[in-house]
């Protein structure tokens, strides 16, 4: 008798060398292929709780007195040890199964009904990565029965008029290169020239105001009878007296021949005939010209069309550009904050900063037609203060 060695298990490599796990690894196999198709566990038979509890343990069999009930179930012992699954997987199991079954894909399903339960599965995931235009309109469905109200959701209305932007002016204008704490000297003179310009318009429009509202100092130097003379009302006398001593004067009367008569008919008829001769000279050319014309005419045309053009481009510029009378204050920009040569810092130490941001942004929303232009405005005394003399002040009186 052949003496066979035992086999040694006394680490993990032992083990997987020498235990046999082919029926666990089975039994796994078969678990997952029942997880994977979701309808074997709901078909399998299983043996009841109380079959369970009234099984016999013992190894002695029990004295029957009655024919015993038979068993509602039979469960072939295959000698293998089956995993027990928990509760929660068990349910979504089934569940799984149930959605399948309903929805036509369990046993014995088409393979038709297979590829499009798919393909609808495929368009989910597309959706969920973003693989679709969010702004797309969607396509409408004909409906066929006219007479029947849609089912659908309507979309919702959009305003007539379309949103755009109250100006096009920039929320923040970048400031001149000339107004830097350290800008070169081209730059800063450039700077001094546009903010000398809007001085001087800003002067040159005050002294108009100012000469619409004044008169002529010469004329406080004037006296009164410069305006009055009365040497002039005389002179304007005299030509009516002349007048009517003319008037009474009978006119001479002039006696024309037949000769005079007729030559002057003459010189009628010859200045008539050389006027309607010119005029059809006149009109034979105009024929003739037609064409340079219409040239002209065309060329007119399109130079008043370019400049239509270039005025319609300007007045839309400005427009966008200008801010708004949105209220019965005129916007006032504010004035270019610059320093002259001699007030320009050396260093970061002693530069003093210019402006104030507040008010750069309260000045960038009135431009920009966001709230109406604004003054500052003066509290005022609802009433006027009354003087009274106090008792004690007319006693003491």
């Amino acid at each position: 008798m052949v003496v066979t060695k035992k086999p040694q298990r006394k680490g993990k490599k032992e083990w997987r060398k020498n235990v046999d796990i082919t029926d666990v690894e089975e039994q796994l196999h078969e678990l997952r292929n029942e997880e994977m198709l979701g309808f074997l566990l709901i078909n399998m038979n299983k043996t009841l709780k109380i079959d369970e509890i009234i099984q016999s343990k013992s190894a002695i069999p029990e004295v029957l007195s009655r024919k015993s009930l038979k068993k509602t179930t039979a469960v072939v012992d295959t000698g293998i040890k089956k995993r027990e699954i928990s509760k929660t997987i068990k349910l979504k199991i089934e569940r799984e199964a149930a959605k399948k079954k309903a929805a036509g894909l369990g046993p014995g399903a088409s393979q038709k009904a297979r590829k499009d339960a798919l393909q609808k599965k495929r368009e989910i995931v597309k959706k969920a990565k973003g693989g679709f235009d969010l702004w797309a309109e969607e396509e409408k469905e004909e409906n066929d029965d006219d007479y029947l109200e849609p089912i659908k959701a309507k979309p919702a209305k959009k305003p007539k008029v379309e949103y755009s932007r109250p100006s096009a002016i920039p929320a923040v204008k970048l400031a001149h290169p000339g107004v830097s704490y350290n800008p070169t000297e081209e730059d800063h003179k450039n700077a001094i020239l546009i903010a000398a310009e809007v001085e001087f318009k800003k002067i040159e429009q005050q002294e108009q105001i100012e000469k619409g509202l004044s008169y002529p100092p010469e004329l406080d130097d004037l006296e009164d009878e410069t305006f009055f003379d009365e040497d002039d009302e005389e002179e304007e006398d005299e030509p009516e007296e002349a007048d009517i001593e003319e008037s009474n004067e009978k006119p001479k009367k002039t006696v024309n021949t037949r000769a005079d008569i007729n030559r002057k008919k003459r010189v009628k008829e010859q200045l008539a005939k050389e006027k309607q001769i010119k005029e059809q000279k006149n009109l034979i050319k105009s024929i003739n010209k037609i064409k340079e014309l219409e040239k002209e005419l065309a060329l007119e045309e399109t130079e008043k069309g370019r400049k239509r053009q270039i005025r319609a481009e300007i007045k839309k510029l400005q427009e966008e550009t200008a801010p708004r009378k949105v209220s019965r204050h005129k916007f006032k920009d504010v004035s270019m904050e610059i320093q002259l040569p001699d007030e320009m810092a050396d260093s970061l130490y002693k530069l003093k900063p210019e402006g104030n941001l507040i008010k750069d942004r309260f000045k960038s929303l009135e431009a920009r037609n966001l709230i109406e232009p604004r003054v500052p405005v003066k509290r005022k005394r609802k009433y006027k203060i009354k003087e009274v003399e106090s008792h004690d002040y007319k006693r003491f009186k």
